[in-house]
Order: structure tokens, then sequence, then C-alpha cells
């Protein structure tokens, strides 16, 4: 009868322990996984830290005045060397799309200044805002140059959303003439925020898609 109840008493403890082996077992499991989960994250967050961490070029208004018949325009803000864009942003909370403004002039002449004004003013009262870029001219054969001063004007812009108050995913291009051929190619490009373009004149072929000086690429049509 003894040895009975002591042979019970071993197989209970036995249960007991098997329990709490399991427990631990998952226990283990459990932190194992978590552990994994956290080298997980700890990875996509390494990856993805240094794209977010990008710099910006600093900001710096040169001209707080403006110049403009427009009240509120900042201007002479230099974004790459010295090429520099003019800025206007509606007041109050609300944030509208910005338009970005390239000039014409054929490659080789006019400025953020020239030729704009009425554009510019337009955009102002629609309830737009709006930044009016200078870039490197040349003619034909520096289209290349011309449109990476565009991409990085856009870019720069896009950096400095919050402290400029807009939305960096909500940039509208507006080029005249040779500037349409430098939004449209850039539109092609699915530039990050950029969501469309609007193209006073320019180069296009006989079925109205955006030509380019050196070819902006099919899908989108002229209107």
């Amino acid at each position: 009868m003894t040895w009975r109840r002591n042979s019970q008493r071993l197989h209970e403890r036995s249960n007991v322990a098997s329990v709490f082996r399991r427990k631990d077992v998952a226990v283990a499991r459990s932190q194992l996984t978590a552990g994994r989960i956290l080298l997980i994250v700890c990875g996509v967050l390494a990856v993805a830290g240094p794209a977010s961490a990008q710099p910006c070029a600093p900001l710096q208004v040169r001209n707080p005045a403006g110049n403009y018949f427009i009240p509120g325009v900042k201007g002479d803000i230099p974004y790459s060397g010295d090429l520099a864009f003019d800025a206007y942003v509606q007041q109050g909370s609300a944030r509208p799309p910005s338009v970005v403004v390239i000039h014409g002039g054929g490659g080789t002449s006019g400025s953020r200044v020239a030729h704009v004004g009425q554009i510019l003013e337009t955009l102002t009262h629609a309830g737009y805002n709006w930044f009016s870029l200078d870039y490197r001219l040349g003619g034909p054969g520096r289209f290349d140059d011309s449109l990476s001063d565009v991409r990085t004007a856009v870019a720069f812009i896009r950096c400095h959303a919050g402290e400029l108050r807009i939305d960096a995913n909500r940039i509208v291009l507006l080029g005249e003439d040779s500037g349409a051929q430098l939004a449209g190619s850039l539109l092609t490009e699915r530039s990050p925020g950029v969501i469309g373009a609007v193209l006073i004149g320019g180069i296009y072929d006989g079925e109205g898609n955006v030509a380019g000086i050196r070819g902006a690429g099919a899908g989108i049509r002229a209107g």
C-alpha cells in the first residue's frame, strides 16, 4: 500500500515537472520569436533609416521682400550653387497644391522673373502655392543640365516642405515653351511628389505627345 502511494506521488511530481518544462519551453520559444521580430524590425529600420535621414541643404531667403507686386513673396532662395527660386505660399492652415513654374526662352534665355508675372499672379489668385525657378541655360546641348536643375529644385522644395508649409506630395509642374519640355520630361520620370504638369507651348509630335529636346517619352499629351 505504501509502495503504491509513493509511486502515485512520484508520478504526480513527474507530471508537474513535465508541465513546468513545457511552460519553460513555451516561454523560451516566445522569447526567441520576440527576439527574431525585434531583429527584423531593427533590420528594417536600419535599411530604411539612411533614406529618410538624408539632410536637406539649408533654406536661405536672400530677398525677403521678394520684389514682386504680389505681397508675401520670398525671393532669391538658392537651391543649387547660384541657382535660385522665388516662392509664394498661401496663408492659412490649408495646404493646396504647389506649382513649380519653369520659364521658357528656347533654353538660351529667360529667368524666374521674366515673362512669368501673369502666370504667377493667376496662380496666386487661384489659391495655389508657387515656386518660380532659374536653371542652367545653353540650348538643346545642355538640356540634361537644365533637367537636372529642375529635378534638384523639386527635391529641395519637397525636402523643406514642413518649413515651407506645403504638401510635399502635391506638386504640379508648369512649363512654358522650352520649360514645357523640361516639365514633360520630368513628369515621365514619375518623380516623387509630382502629380501632374501643365505644358504651355513646347515641341510635340504629330499626335500631340511631348517630344522634348531629347525626347520626353510617350504617355503625356499636350492639351
